[in-house]
C-alpha cells in the first residue's frame, strides 16, 4: 500500500480546565484555521483516543516515570510527543530539583519537542538533564499567557460583565495552599508525595517542609483577609481558592462577613482583569496579575527562601507585615490605576528571561514547528474503521462508568460543553481577524474533535 504524506492530528490533553482550556483553544483555533484537526479534552480520555490511532501528535502537559509504557505505546504507533509544561515556568531558587522532577530524565528522551516559555527555562533543562538534545527545546512561549493581553480583552468580556455586575469593584486574593487544605485529603496527599516516581528525595523533603509552611502562611491570609474586609468597607474581596484546594474552609470563615466572596469559578485570567488589585503569595497569579498589567501584591508574613516560588514574590510588590499591608491597600484604594506599582527594567528583564515577550505569537511558534512535521500514513481503511468502532463502544463504556470516576479529577476538569467551545474558539477567530467554519463533535463527556473549514 502506498505511503501519502498528511499533516498529523493534534492530541491535548487537560488536567485542570480553568487553568488550561482557553489557553488550548486559543491555540486550537489557529490549529484548525492551519488546516490541522485537534482532539482536546481529559487526560485520560485523550491517551485512550490516540492509542487508537497512527501517527498523529500528542502535546502533553507534564511527564512522569509513571507514564512511561504509555510513551513506548505511542512511539511504537508513529505518535510524536510535544512537551509544553503546565507547570513549567515557577520554580524555587534552588532549581535543579524541581528541573529533574518537571522533566524526568527517564521520560526525556521519549519527547520530541520541548517547548517552553523562556530562555532561562531552557538553559536550566540543558544544564540539569544529562540526556536531553539542546535542538529539541524550543523557545516558542504558551498561547495561556497569551490571553493576559490587552488584545484578548474581548475574549472575557462577557463573562467579565457578569463579574463585575455581581461584584463591582473587588480585591482579587488568590490562594495556593494546596499542601496545606488539599482537595484530595491530607493522606492521600502524603501518600502521593511520599511515592511519586518523579520526585527526587531531596524534593520529597522540601515538599513536606512546604506543607508544614503552608499551614502557617493559610492561617495568616485568613486573618490578613478578615482585616482587609473590615479596612475596605465598600469594597468587595473575591477568594479565588486554588483548584487543588478545598473551597470549605474559606466559605465556612467568611461566612458572616458580607465583603468577602468565595469563588473559583472558571479561568483565573477573568477574575485578575476584573479586579482592582490582586494580592497572593507566591502563586503564578502574581506574575499572570503583572502580564495583564494589574498590580500584585505578595503577602509574604512569613518566608523560607528554599520553599517558596520566588518569581511571583520578585515581580510583585511585597509586604510581609499585615498592618502594612491593610494601610497600602487602603492607600491604592484612593490612588488612580495610572500611580500603581509598577515594573522597574530589573523585574521586566526577569520576566522575559522566563516567559519570553508575552507578545501573543505563542500559537503561531508552535504551529511553525508542527508544521515541519509530516507523517507517513499507512493506516488502512479497516483500521479507521476499527478506529471509529472503538471510539463508539468507549463512549458507551465511559457512560457507564461516569459517576464512578475518581472525584478529584472531574473536579478538575468537569464535563465539556459543546456551545461554550464554539463561543470562545469564535470569539478567538473575530478578534484574530480568521475567516474559519468550525465543526466540533463531542465524541464523549470530555472529549472534542475539532476541525476547522
Amino acid at each position: 500500500m502506498a505511503t501519502v504524506k498528511r499533516k498529523p492530528k493534534i492530541y491535548m490533553p487537560i488536567e485542570i480546565a480553568t487553568r488550561e482550556l482557553d489557553g488550548k483553544l486559543l491555540l486550537a483555533t489557529h490549529l484548525t484555521a492551519r488546516g490541522y484537526n485537534v482532539v482536546l479534552g481529559g487526560r485520560s480520555e485523550v491517551e485512550r483516543d490516540i492509542l487508537k490511532t497512527n501517527g498523529n501528535i500528542i502535546i502533553l502537559k507534564s511527564i512522569s516515570n509513571r507514564s512511561i509504557e504509555f510513551y513506548k505505546e505511542l512511539k511504537k504507533k508513529g505518535h510524536k510527543l510535544y512537551l509544553l509544561h503546565a507547570e513549567g515556568n515557577v520554580y524555587y531558587k534552588k532549581i535543579k530539583h524541581d528541573i529533574l522532577s518537571a522533566f524526568p530524565e527517564d521520560c526525556i528522551s521519549y519527547v520530541d519537542k520541548i517547548l517552553v516559555n523562556g530562555k532561562e527555562i531552557k538553559d536550566n533543562i540543558v544544564k540539569y538533564i544529562s540526556n536531553v538534545d539542546v535542538n529539541r527545546i524550543f523557545t516558542t512561549g504558551d498561547p495561556r499567557f497569551d490571553l493576559l493581553l490587552p488584545k484578548y480583552r474581548a475574549f472575557f468580556k462577557r463573562e467579565l460583565d457578569q463579574i463585575k455586575e455581581k461584584y463591582n469593584d473587588y480585591i482579587l486574593v488568590n490562594t495556593n495552599f494546596g499542601y496545606a487544605n488539599p482537595y484530595m485529603g491530607k493522606k492521600t496527599l502524603d501518600h502521593y508525595i511520599s511515592n511519586h516516581e518523579d520526585f527526587t528525595e531531596s524534593f520529597k523533603k522540601s515538599l513536606f517542609a512546604k506543607k508544614k509552611y503552608s499551614h502557617q502562611i493559610l492561617r495568616e491570609f485568613i486573618e490578613a483577609i478578615k482585616k482587609i474586609a473590615i479596612s475596605a468597607d465598600g469594597l468587595n474581596i473575591v477568594v479565588r481558592p486554588h483548584p487543588s484546594e478545598r473551597k470549605d474552609i474559606y466559605s465556612e470563615e467568611f461566612s458572616k462577613i458580607d465583603n468577602v466572596f468565595v469563588n473559583n469559578n472558571g479561568s483565573v485570567v477573568k477574575w485578575i482583569l476584573g479586579s482592582t488589585i490582586v494580592v497572593q503569595h507566591d502563586c503564578t497569579t502574581g506574575v499572570e496579575a503583572v502580564i495583564a498589567n494589574k498590580l500584585s501584591v505578595s503577602y509574604t508574613p512569613k518566608k523560607d527562601e528554599d520553599i517558596v516560588a520566588w518569581l511571583p514574590i520578585y515581580l510583585s510588590k511585597e509586604i510581609s507585615n499585615l498592618s502594612e499591608l491593610v494601610s497600602f491597600v487602603e492607600s491604592i484604594l484612593s490612588k488612580d490605576s495610572s500611580e500603581l506599582y509598577l515594573l522597574n527594567d530589573q523585574q521586566k528583564e526577569v520576566l522575559s528571561m522566563y516567559f519570553g515577550d508575552t507578545d501573543g505569537s505563542s500559537s503561531g511558534n508552535i504551529i511553525d514547528i508542527i508544521d515541519e512535521e509530516r507523517i507517513d500514513d499507512s493506516c488502512s481503511a479497516l483500521e479507521r474503521l476499527n478506529h471509529l468502532i472503538s471510539r463508539s463502544y468507549s463512549r458507551y463504556k465511559e457512560y457507564l462508568i461516569y459517576y464512578r470516576r475518581n472525584a478529584n479529577d472531574w473536579n478538575k476538569f468537569p464535563e465539556l460543553s459543546l456551545s461554550d467551545i464554539y463561543f470562545k474558539m469564535d470569539t478567538i477567530a473575530n478578534i484574530e481577524g480568521i475567516n474559519i467554519s468550525l465543526k466540533i463533535r463531542k465524541l464523549s463527556k470530555r472529549l472534542v474533535d475539532i476541525l476547522g473549514k
